[in-house]
């Protein structure tokens, strides 16, 4: 099979990983990708709505750390069904990520941004080019995107609407919740977390309650990256706990922090300045929790 897996582009180039049992992809329309041999031939090639795909693929991209060495995504069908469910499908929300993608190519306000329409139309998660095009003109229209002889670049109203969606996170009811996987802490979560995002209107996700077949760092970065927001509890001072509060940091949304107290003498010092949840029984964990939410996040 030659060519990108979800778009066709036929100058992407594929090279065989794990003894032939992986394709890496790297395609100038969808960004660099991985995907089982399984997949590629039974899921990918009948499955609808692939520009989604390559649009979560390319903002994914976009929003790693430059020189960053994390490893392509990997496509199985449990993520590609992640992926569409979660992604922007009316226009005017695709319009708006659109924006944010656009800021991620702008290192500089007021720096050219250069688009490629024929290979940069996932950006907007657009069908093709000329759809992209209808949005670009929405923008310009919207006095968020400027075009002179320099090429395009956000105004000062297309920045002011970029920090306004970053802090505002994605219309999302979906909760992230990072924490130590124990049978210690299982009531913490069943009687104490889950109770109190889902009385917020909300839905908790916890990583080792969802089946799965995914890389699971590419899984875990996925469903922080789909949810509203995020809870951290750092009792058992676990190293994912802290990486997934600070990736949650990084891509704007909020972290809610909680400990319980026989663990917080010994949170690490760079966040001990954030404002724990202190808390010794579900009960007491569960009301600080769902009142912090109603503020936090609404």
């Amino acid at each position: 099979m030659d060519g990108c897996s979800l778009c066709g582009n036929t100058e992407a180039n594929r090279c065989s990983l794990q003894d032939k049992l992986v394709d890496r992809v790297t395609c100038p329309t969808c960004g660099e990708y991985d995907i089982t041999y399984y997949d590629r031939d039974l899921v990918v090639g009948s499955i609808d709505c692939k520009q989604l795909v390559s649009g979560y693929l390319r903002e994914h991209q976009l929003q790693q750390a430059k020189g960053s060495s994390a490893r392509p995504f990997l496509l199985t069908k449990e993520s590609i069904e992640s992926i569409i469910d979660a992604a922007p499908v009316e226009v005017t929300d695709r319009v708006d990520r659109l924006l944010i993608n656009l800021a991620a190519l702008s290192p500089i306000a007021g720096s050219p941004i250069l688009i490629k329409p024929r290979t940069d139309y996932p950006l907007g998660y657009c069908v093709n080019h000329d759809e992209l095009g209808f949005m670009i003109q929405g923008l310009r229209n919207q006095r968020f995107l400027e075009t002179d002889s320099n090429g395009n670049h956000l105004t000062i109203a297309g920045w002011d609407r970029v920090r306004q969606l970053r802090q505002a996170g994605v219309s999302s009811i979906q909760a992230f919740v990072a924490m130590w996987f124990t049978a210690e802490l299982n009531e913490a979560y069943d009687q104490g977390i889950k109770p109190a995002i889902e009385r917020a209107g909300y839905k908790p996700l916890r990583i080792d309650r969802v089946e799965h077949s995914d890389r699971i760092d590419d899984r875990i970065l996925l469903e922080i990256n789909r949810s509203r927001f995020l809870v951290a509890d750092f009792s058992g001072h676990r190293q994912g706990v802290y990486f997934e509060a600070g990736y949650a940091l990084g891509q704007k949304k909020p972290v809610i922090w909680a400990c319980k107290k026989k663990y917080l003498g010994k949170v690490h010092f760079d966040t001990r300045q954030y404002n724990h949840i202190v808390w010794d029984t579900p009960d007491i964990l569960q009301e600080l929790l769902y009142n912090r939410i109603c503020v936090l996040v609404g």
